[in-house]
């Protein structure tokens, strides 16, 4: 069985702690899809662990690849800031369908994740 690994640079926020037992249904919906198979860069989107399910992260894909492509990327830490608004207004929605527990809204935090998954 072959492994690969891709690499995301993304702003956004760590929802490990706010997943709710509705997620793994929801995230074979069709909205679910929306949020969780566009993963490329420019988009903003949800990420599970494929492999044992340990993060859940929701944010705006700066820089993907994988481990044949992985190109470099520059950006300014103000255009970071500035799509911080947009993703974040994710959250509500995301809450409010009880894919994620409401205590997010409060308790995360904005930032830059680094990250490699693999499938």
């Amino acid at each position: 069985m072959s492994v690969d690994k891709n690499y995301y640079v993304i702003g956004g926020y760590d929802l490990t702690d706010f997943k709710t037992d509705k997620y793994d249904d929801w995230k074979w919906t069709n909205q679910g899809e929306e949020y969780t198979c566009n993963q490329t860069t420019g988009q903003i989107q949800l990420f599970d662990d494929p492999m044992d399910n340990s993060y859940l992260y929701l944010g705006y894909i700066f820089a993907s690849g994988d481990e044949y492509d992985f190109d470099t990327v520059h950006f300014d830490l103000l255009d970071a800031e500035l799509c911080r608004d947009e993703i974040e207004a994710e959250l509500p929605k995301l809450a409010d369908m009880g894919i994620i527990s409401k205590a997010a809204l409060e308790q995360t935090k904005f930032k830059i994740i680094v990250f490699a998954e693999s499938t």
